[in-house]
């Protein structure tokens, strides 16, 4: 006996069902270009990140003196025309914050010292910030570092689950729950970090230029791309999905 075909009879379509075939169709390439925008975003912001968490400067430390507060009692009689100005300034990565701790730093006075780009010893620098600085303050720069600490391998941390998320769902052109929320984590933290920073230079604003730097900006508007975009991409395959015809199953041979 003879099987049955099962390939389906074209004759059997009506013209309507031609019709939301091809319509369904279309949507189809619509969904397709929304998830190629998405992915190409996502790559982006991504590389982003991973510049800004490993390379990028994201904290700016700039603190400015003259050189009667440099050299105290040795400037003598010196002439005012002859004082001039010294700024001391200090870049920090989340990778800086991530490490700082192995340096064996007293406190954050000390970590500044050791690393400003002002050309001046790091012990006459030490002995400079410690006198205009007081010890209360010196803690709360300490509390702020630990914070940001705490950000960096948050960050890092929610960065690597998201490339695993991502590689495991997108590589196979799914979409998941658990993708969406280490989306939301990642533009959460951008969001918070530069937040944390402002704050930060706020408070110390009568000592010193406490303030982001373009790693912790790149960051922010890379998390609030990514998730705006994640969104977006979300509202328009959603209403896709709605409006798909429903196509009558053909007559088998």
């Amino acid at each position: 006996m003879s099987k049955r075909s099962k390939k389906k009879n074209p004759s059997a379509l009506t013209a309507k069902d031609r019709e939301n075939i091809e319509f369904n169709a279309a949507l189809d390439r619509q969904k397709a270009a929304w998830v190629k925008k998405f992915n190409i975003t996502l790559a982006v912001v991504m590389s982003v990140v991973f510049l800004c968490i490993l390379l990028l400067p994201v904290f700016s430390m700039s603190f400015t003196r003259s050189l009667k507060d440099i050299i105290g009692d040795a400037a003598g009689e010196l002439d005012e025309s002859a004082d001039e100005d010294f700024t001391m300034v200090t870049s920090m990565s989340f990778l800086d914050f991530l490490t700082a701790l192995a340096g064996g730093y007293e406190d954050s006075v000390g970590y500044i010292a050791a690393n400003n780009n002002s050309g001046i010893e790091s012990s006459a620098v030490d002995e400079v910030f410690r006198s205009f600085v007081s010890d209360d303050e010196v803690a709360e720069l300490d509390r702020a570092y630990y914070v940001a600490f705490a950000l960096a391998i948050a960050l890092f941390a929610v960065y690597i689950i998201n490339i695993a998320t991502v590689s495991v769902y997108r590589s196979k052109g799914k979409d998941s729950v658990i993708l969406a929320i280490f989306f939301a984590l990642l533009s959460a933290l951008s969001v918070a970090q530069w937040i944390f920073f402002v704050i930060v230079g706020a408070g110390a604003a009568d000592k010193g230029q406490l303030q982001p730097h373009i790693g912790s900006y790149f960051l922010l508007f890379a998390g609030i791309t990514l998730m705006t975009v994640y969104i977006i991409q979300r509202v328009k395959i959603g209403k896709i999905n709605k409006q798909y015809r429903e196509v009558a199953v053909a007559k088998e041979n």
